[in-house]
């Protein structure tokens, strides 16, 4: 029996890290963030997400999904949870967390 290793989302994140590769074309929009799926296989889905200065996602999670992210331009300030309490986390192009 074999089996497959998952694959290390952060470098797959890392090979669609070009804007200049995509499928469609980066976009920002002011009235929401915007979104594009780039690939998808068996293993994964890429997508591409953009928000502008003060443009905000809800606090969610992404039940058992596992995941990363890289930041392409810019600076991302993600807020988690930790210890009850929201952290911010400002992440500049080129950093991402798995």
């Amino acid at each position: 029996m074999t089996s497959t290793a998952p694959p290390d989302l952060l470098a797959v994140a890392a090979r669609w890290a070009n804007p200049d590769g995509w499928p469609v074309p980066l976009r920002f929009d002011a009235p929401q963030r915007w979104y594009a799926r780039l690939d998808a296989d068996d293993a994964h889905e890429v997508w591409a997400l953009s928000w502008l200065p003060g443009q905000v996602t809800d606090l969610h999670d992404h039940g058992g999904s596992a995941g990363a992210f890289l930041v392409v331009a810019g600076v991302l300030t993600e807020e988690t949870v930790s210890g009850g309490r929201l952290r911010p986390h400002r992440l500049a192009a080129g950093a991402g967390r798995r």
